[in-house]
């Protein structure tokens, strides 16, 4: 039986990339937007952990549901790219996730459009238990009824003694611990950014090791939170 290093389970998506001029205060309903530069590129949890992991050498695969359409194409293919291969065994009848971000020159901001559709639609006849085979696995955010899968996904790896590094996004994190607890318990390693671990655990305080150690208590061995520019924190 053929085992890779990891297996990064959430969305793949194609983000387009869009930069104004004018900021965002000056922009009215019905506006016509001039954009200086445009760019695409394939992005998502499950896509970017994967690809960033076989550039460092890793074998890795994912396990993303996508549509039948041109975004799944262009997915595949830079997947491909790095040599990451999806393993889902059927496309969705759903399109395959989109996002637009809005960055503005005048600001240090951005606003972001998240279309989320064939990512949803992973069921447990997507897969079988012996792809599954990895000596870790990669949980990025999950919706609908791949939350469930994903759910079902950890309790069977946690089961087997494989390792789990769990990466929820913020929109994710804002459901609260109770909503991932089993989640939480499986994991070995979280990796979350501040205002993500503020969150996840409905807790408005800023000092970062009360955030570890309270994120550490609900059961994963090692928390790790970033701080954008700022060091990061792990307990």
């Amino acid at each position: 039986m053929f085992r890779y290093d990891v297996l990064c389970i959430g969305s793949a998506t194609v983000d387009h990339f869009l930069t104004i001029e004018q900021p965002f205060s000056s922009v009215r309903p019905g506006d016509k937007i001039l954009v200086k530069e445009s760019t695409v590129f394939t992005g998502g949890g499950a896509n970017n952990a994967a690809c960033a992991l076989a550039k460092l050498g890793l074998k890795a695969k994912v396990l993303t549901k996508l549509g039948s359409d041109h975004n799944a194409d262009f997915i595949t293919k830079d997947l491909k790219k790095f040599g990451v291969k999806n393993i889902a065994r059927h496309p969705s009848r759903k399109a395959t996730d989109f996002a637009t971000i809005i960055s503005s020159t005048k600001e240090k901001d951005r606003i972001i459009y998240v279309h989320k559709g064939a990512s949803e639609d992973l069921h447990e006849c997507d897969y079988a238990q012996h792809q599954l085979w990895a000596d870790w696995l990669y949980l990025a955010s999950v919706t609908g009824e791949a939350f469930k899968t994903g759910k079902a996904i950890v309790a069977y790896a946690h089961a087997k003694g494989k390792r789990i590094l769990f990466n929820p996004s913020l929109y994710f994190a804002k459901k609260g611990a109770h909503y991932v607890g089993s989640i939480l318990r499986a994991t070995n390693i979280l990796v979350l950014n501040k205002e993500e671990a503020q969150a996840l655990l409905h807790d408005a305080r800023s000092n970062t090791e009360h955030l570890l150690l309270k994120l550490w208590k609900l059961g994963p061995e090692t928390v790790v939170i970033t701080d954008g520019s700022k060091p990061l924190h792990a307990y």
